[in-house]
C-alpha cells in the first residue's frame, strides 16, 4: 500500500469519524431543542394558562366574597361587573390551553378540570353574581356558604391533580432528556477516544512508513558523500519510499560506474604521463649530445676561422710574392716557375677554402635546424 494511499485512508476515517460526532451532536442538540421547546411552548404555555385561568376564578370569587359582605356598597355592581371580567378572562385562559397539544392522560385530567370549572363558574360565581344582583339573601347563603365552597374545592383539587400530572411529565421529559444527555455524551466521547486511538495509531503507522526509510536514504546519502559507494540498498518496498531507494539504488549505481572510469582514465593517463616522462628523458639526452656537437663544431669552426685568417695571410704573402715576381719576371724564367708553382699552390688552398666554406655552411644550416 501506498503512502498516497495511507493517507487518505486516514484522513478519510477521520473525517468520518469527526462528521459522525459532528452529526450525533447535532442530533443530540436537536432532541435537546426539542425537549426545550416542548418545555417553553407547552408545558410552560399550560401551566400559565391553568394558573391564569384559576387566578381569574379567584378574583372573581374574591369580588363576589367583597360584594356578600358588603351588599349595599356603592361600588358593589361595579364589583360584580369586574368579577364577570374576571371570569371572561379565565375563559380565555383556559381555552389558551385547551388549544395546546397533550397527551391522553392530560386530556382525560383536562375535561375533568374544565367541567369541575364550567360548574363553578355557572353553578356557583354567575348564579351567586345574580342573587346579589337580585338581592336574594337566602340565595346568596346557600351559594355562599355552601355551594361556591363545594365547586371551588372540586375545581382546585382537580386542577391540582392536572398541575401534578404537569409536573410529572416535565419530570419525565427532563429525566428522558438527561438520559439523552448522558448516553450522547458517553457516545460523543467514546468516538473521541476512538477518533485518538485511530489517530495515533495511524500517526505511528505513518511515522514507521516514512521516518524509518528516510532514516535509512539520509544514512545511505551520507555514505555516499563519504564516497563509500558499496552498501546495500532496499529497494523491495512497494510504495513512494520505494521508488526513492530504488532511484537512490541507481544513483549510487552510476556514481560507482562514473568513478570507475574516473579510474580507468586516470590509470590511462599516469601510463601516458609516464610514457610522456619517459620521452622527455630521451629528448633530454639527444638534446645534451648535440649540445655536445655543437661545442664540437664550435671548436671545429674556431679551428676553421683560423685557417682561413692563416690562408688570408698566405694570399696576401702570395700576393706580395706575385709582385715581386713580375718586377724580378725579367729576372729569369727559372723564377717564373717557382712562381707558378706558388700560384698552384695558393689555387689548392683556395679550393680547401672553399670546401671549409661549405662545411661551415651546412653546419650552419643544421644548426638552425636543431635550434
Amino acid at each position: 500500500m501506498t503512502i498516497r494511499t495511507r493517507l487518505i485512508g486516514t484522513m478519510a476515517l477521520l473525517s468520518f469519524l469527526m462528521i459522525f460526532i459532528g452529526v450525533a451532536g447535532i442530533l443530540a442538540l436537536n432532541d435537546t431543542n426539542a425537549v426545550l421547546k416542548n418545555v417553553n411552548e407547552n408545558s410552560m404555555v399550560s401551566m400559565k394558562s391553568i394558573m391564569d385561568a384559576q387566578i381569574q376564578i379567584d378574583r372573581a370569587r374574591l369580588s363576589i366574597d367583597r360584594v356578600a359582605l358588603q351588599p349595599d356598597a356603592p361600588n358593589a355592581a361595579d364589583t360584580l361587573v369586574r368579577a364577570e371580567g374576571f371570569l371572561a378572562a379565565s375563559d380565555k385562559a383556559w381555552a389558551r390551553y385547551a388549544a395546546l397539544p397533550f397527551d391522553d392522560g392530560e386530556q382525560a385530567m383536562a375535561k375533568g378540570v374544565d367541567a369541575a370549572r364550567q360548574a363553578l363558574v355557572k353553578d356557583g360565581i354567575h348564579a351567586a353574581i345574580k342573587a346579589l344582583r337580585d338581592k336574594n339573601q337566602p340565595e346568596i347563603d346557600r351559594l355562599m356558604l355552601s355551594e361556591v365552597t363545594r365547586l371551588f374545592r372540586l375545581y382546585t383539587d382537580s386542577a391540582e391533580k392536572l398541575s401534578s400530572y404537569q409536573l410529572e411529565s416535565a419530570t419525565r421529559q427532563y429525566n428522558a432528556s438527561q438520559a439523552a444527555y448522558h448516553r450522547n455524551m458517553a457516545f460523543s466521547i467514546g468516538a473521541i477516544v476512538a477518533g485518538l486511538v485511530v489517530a495515533l495509531i495511524s500517526t505511528v503507522l505513518l511515522l514507521r512508513a516514512v521516518m524509518t526509510p528516510l532514516t535509512q536514504a539520509l544514512g545511505h546519502f551520507n555514505a555516499i558523500a563519504d564516497g563509500k559507494l558499496t552498501n546495500a540498498i532496499d529497494v523491495n518496498r512497494k510504495d513512494e519510499m520505494g521508488a526513492l531507494m530504488t532511484g537512490l539504488a541507481r544513483m549510487q549505481d552510476s556514481l560507482a560506474d562514473t568513478v570507475r572510469s574516473v579510474r580507468s582514465g586516470s590509470d590511462a593517463i599516469a601510463t601516458a604521463s609516464g610514457e610522456i616522462a619517459a620521452g622527455n628523458l630521451d629528448l633530454s639526452r639527444r638534446t645534451e649530445q648535440q649540445a655536445a656537437n655543437l661545442e664540437e663544431t664550435a671548436s671545429s669552426l674556431e679551428e676553421l676561422t683560423s685557417t682561413v685568417r692563416q690562408n688570408s695571410d698566405n694570399a696576401r704573402q702570395a700576393n706580395g710574392l706575385v709582385s715581386s715576381a713580375s718586377q724580378v719576371a725579367v729576372k729569369g724564367g727559372e723564377i717564373v716557375s717557382r712562381v707558378v708553382d706558388t700560384m698552384a699552390s695558393i689555387s689548392a688552398s683556395s679550393d680547401k677554402i672553399a670546401d671549409i666554406i661549405g662545411v661551415i655552411d651546412s653546419i650552419a644550416f643544421q644548426t638552425n635546424i636543431l635550434a
